[in-house]
């Protein structure tokens, strides 16, 4: 049961993917694919500090609480990119989005480390990583569809 949730969320995710977002950006506010690249590092530099972040977190309030205090401000931010006015404030909205985006990631690993036997820790760690892997993998084919609708209308 866990699996078919961490690949619903998985499959949520395809559809936020850098590639998406660098042409969302490109065709919305026709900003050049170096900038967009660079915006792009830097979100992904932000991300990796919020994984370490993560650790404490879930030292301090538990795996599951810090899931969910990184997940949902995550899919509100997402949601949120663009119905921005303006480009800067869709890059910030995005940039923080990148912060918390990572910080589940421990979170879930420590989750399902602590709810199975240690003997079975790898064997849960792998399934839950298929999941995830199979869940994201249906996402671009939707994606691909609706990239060929008007951005104005996305």
């Amino acid at each position: 049961m866990i699996s078919m949730l961490f690949a619903l969320d998985a499959f949520g995710v395809g559809f936020s993917s850098n590639s998406y977002i660098s042409f969302w950006f490109g065709k919305k506010w026709g900003i050049q694919e170096g900038l967009i690249g660079t915006i792009l590092m830097v979100c992904s530099i932000v991300a990796s500090m919020g994984g370490v972040l993560s650790s404490r977190l879930v030292k301090r309030y538990g795996a599951v609480p810090t899931m969910l205090i990184s997940h949902v401000p995550t899919s509100l931010l997402t949601i949120l990119v663009p119905l921005m006015p303006n480009k800067t404030t869709a890059f910030l909205v995005l940039v923080v989005r990148f912060s918390l985006s990572n910080m589940n990631v421990s979170a879930r690993q420590t989750y399902v480390a602590t709810i199975v036997k240690s003997d079975e820790r790898s064997a849960a760690g792998g399934i839950s990583n298929i999941a995830k892997s199979l869940g994201l993998s249906f996402s671009p084919l939707i994606l691909g569809s609706l990239m060929n609708q008007p951005v104005s209308s996305l």
